[in-house]
């Protein structure tokens, strides 16, 4: 885990989910007393760009991520065995105008929704940023549809973006051989990370030990002292 953005619970208690906007996922865990430093997500969310507040539904089946980057709120729906695997957006629903979201815009991981809240009994969604302090979305519509299996029933309060392909991921986790599945991209993702990271750290080592890096440094000390006055 690098740096955690945004926290959720379950209404049931049994999944904890966690937004890393550095790494561009969002991480479920089973919310165990085995929970440690150490544990792997059982479920990694993928196609958000910059997540941030995070909320699950009163029915523990969906999860709502803000988009810290776009103007989007993305809906994520549990599959039946529980939060496991790879997974991607059911629904992606833009709740900003681009104008608006443009005006805070300035860097690629600002000017969408960062807080996000849900009212569990009733489907309305608050999201807020800098430049939308805040708006209420009538997300019900939205969620009756996934459980028939129909995303484009949303309502008139949001407009229904988009739908990720529907992955292997997405489907039943009936047996063992699913779970083994699901497990097996989550480790996956988790060695792709990695290697990620690692590649970073070696190219900013490799920066470090450049002749202009040094001698920029008298430099680069003078700047941190003038911007603590």
């Amino acid at each position: 885990m690098d740096i955690p953005d945004g926290i959720a619970v379950s209404a049931d208690r049994e999944w904890l989910a966690v937004s890393q906007a550095a790494c561009g996922i969002v991480c479920v865990y089973p919310n165990s007393l085995s929970l440690g430093r150490e544990s792997d997500p059982s479920a990694i969310l993928r196609h958000v760009h910059y997540p941030h507040g995070l909320q699950f539904s009163a029915c523990n089946r969906f999860l709502f991520v803000a988009d810290a980057g776009r103007p989007q709120l993305l809906v994520f729906k549990r599959p039946v065995g529980g939060w496991y695997g790879v997974l991607h957006p059911e629904v992606i629903v833009e709740v900003m105008d681009e104008p608006r979201f443009l005006r805070g815009h300035s860097h690629p991981d600002e000017g969408g929704p960062k807080g996000l809240d849900v009212h569990r009994t009733s489907g309305i969604v608050a999201v807020t940023c800098e430049y939308q302090t805040l708006a209420f979305f009538d997300v019900s519509g939205i969620l009756a549809g996934l459980d028939r299996g129909d995303s484009r029933s949303a309502s008139g309060f949001v407009s229904f973006a988009a739908r990720a392909p529907a992955t292997p991921a997405n489907g039943l986790i009936e047996n063992r051989a699913d779970r083994d599945r699901a497990d097996a991209e989550v480790a996956y993702e988790l060695h792709m990370l990695g290697n990620a990271r690692e590649a970073v750290a070696a190219g900013i080592a490799d920066i470090k030990r450049t002749r202009s890096w040094r001698i920029t440094a008298p430099l680069r000390k003078l700047s941190q002292r003038l911007n603590k006055v």
